[in-house]
């Protein structure tokens, strides 16, 4: 609930797994000694506008490990991927980085966003509208601080930068990084993005590796927020 004291979830260690579900806050950056700015107590918001006015939920914050499943907390090569996620079966967290493999291939975030037409960083209002729809949904700050309601969508991807970082998809007012990072600890917001799932008939499930759309937003890989 608003005015709730959030700073007792910090944690240090990358490989223990925390999520915040409530209220968000508008602040923004400022100084550079702790706490930039950033509120210890929760504010008032629990839903956002999207670019062309959809009223969708903040949803869940989760640090990196929580966001892989327990799998990525002790994974510490650059532009390597945790090798699970907490999405449902058939989903998967997007890639990302700067090189490896998978960094630029499909379920990628920059291939997704090229894909979709969007020719520059600067066209980040497109990726804020239906049908992709991301929203402006804030962050917490390694488990300390809350920022950013309104003014930034900050999403996990699933490529780690080191053993302490990992990359993530930063969507501000006018345009994206596709190769941001932070601290695993802290707390973002998770897109996930569809795999076509099988079950054979012996019960094992099978991930087809092909991309599968299908619902109301047929243009996007995109059309399900976990978190």
């Amino acid at each position: 609930m608003t005015g709730t004291d959030i700073s007792n979830h910090f944690d240090s260690e990358p490989r223990n797994d925390h999520t915040y579900f409530g209220k968000g806050c508008d602040n923004n950056w400022s100084g550079n000694e702790p706490p930039y700015g950033g509120s210890s107590v929760s504010c008032s918001y629990d839903t956002v506008q999207t670019y062309d006015n959809e009223t969708q939920s903040i949803g869940t914050y989760i640090n990196f490990q929580a966001a892989s499943a327990g799998s990525g907390g002790v994974v510490s090569d650059e532009n390597a991927n945790a090798p699970d996620s907490f999405c449902p079966l058939g989903w998967q967290m997007p890639y990302g980085g700067t090189g490896g493999d998978y960094y630029d291939k499909s379920r990628s975030v920059e291939y997704l966003f090229y894909r979709y037409g969007t020719e520059s960083s600067l066209e980040a209002q497109k990726m804020k509208s239906y049908p992709i729809s991301m929203v402006n949904s804030g962050h917490f700050y390694n488990g300390r601080w809350l920022f950013r309601v309104k003014s930034a969508g900050v999403f996990w991807v699933s490529s780690v930068k080191s053993y302490v970082n990992s990359y993530r998809l930063w969507v501000a007012t006018t345009s994206m990084v596709f190769s941001d990072n932070s601290s695993k600890i802290t707390l973002n917001s998770v897109r996930c993005s569809l795999i076509l799932a099988k079950l054979k008939s012996n019960h094992n499930q099978k991930l087809d590796e092909r991309d599968k759309v299908f619902g109301i937003r047929e243009t996007s890989l995109y059309d399900h927020f976990c978190g």
